[in-house]
């Protein structure tokens, strides 16, 4: 006696690949639902991430004090870049003028308490580099040095010295705000221009620059054998170098002229 066929039985002999190419297809939904289960959970993760950093930062901005904003930060970044950029120039210079004077058997003059002349409003003066590297003197100073300049000092010397310092600003981690380099015949004109709005936009400014540049020629060793240090100034290590001439100018307007004698 023949047993009757089960009519599931009978559809799922005739249909096996069908069978098979759903539970597939099943198989891929299931993947693809962990998948965006996975990314949902990353990207919630990064949103509360982000959102912590903001109230962090907000935080932050609420300790500030009175009058101190984002942008107020950004202007003292860049005025304390300013400021870290002058011992830069220093010490490369010092480094130089060290290594000059060890060739050197004369010992140089100390210097004595000098004091320079109130800036004044400039005279007429014959200088080709009026027009190109800087608007026309608006305040001079002369400035008289009790130091001698060291033997053998000569142009070439003084430009290897400024390319030096150049290279140093270009190469610093950070966009140092000003340009430094020598003209004239002897390479004996010392030349600062500003390269950032608003740094060395009075000439007060200006002084304070070579100030710092002051306070650190002061630190070295060879500035305190050299010198009287609490008296001697940056012009002073300038005239050890042979330069005559500092010009320092905002690249704008204003520039401050200062002879070296």
């Amino acid at each position: 006696m023949h047993q009757p066929r089960h009519p599931g039985h009978e559809q799922d002999a005739e249909h096996p690949a069908e069978r098979d190419q759903e539970q597939g297809r099943l198989e891929q939904i299931k993947i693809k639902q962990k998948n965006v289960e996975s990314e949902a959970a990353r990207t919630t993760s990064e949103i509360t991430e982000a959102d912590n950093q903001i109230k962090d930062i907000k935080a932050k901005v609420d300790k500030l004090p009175e009058g101190v904003t984002i942008d107020t930060i950004s202007e003292d970044i860049n005025k304390l870049k300013t400021a870290v950029a002058a011992p830069l120039v220093v010490l490369t210079l010092l480094a130089f003028a060290g290594g000059a004077a060890a060739q050197n058997a004369a010992p140089a003059k100390p210097a004595a308490p000098a004091k320079p002349a109130a800036a004044a409003p400039a005279g007429p003066k014959e200088d080709k580099y009026i027009g190109y590297y800087y608007p026309k003197p608006t305040t001079v100073e002369e400035f008289t040095s009790s130091m001698s300049t060291i033997a053998n000092m000569d142009r070439p010397q003084r430009i290897q010295f400024v390319t030096v310092v150049s290279q140093g600003t270009l190469q610093s981690a950070y966009r140092v705000p000003y340009a430094v380099f020598a003209k004239g015949e002897k390479a004996d004109k010392m030349i600062i221009v500003g390269m950032q709005q608003g740094e060395l936009n009075t000439v007060y400014r200006m002084r304070a620059l070579l100030a710092n540049m002051t306070t650190m020629s002061r630190l070295s060793p060879f500035f305190q054998e050299r010198t009287v240090a609490e008296d001697a100034t940056f012009f002073d290590l300038l005239k050890l170098l042979g330069f005559q001439e500092l010009t320092i100018t905002d690249g704008e307007k204003l520039t401050h002229q200062v002879t070296i004698k």
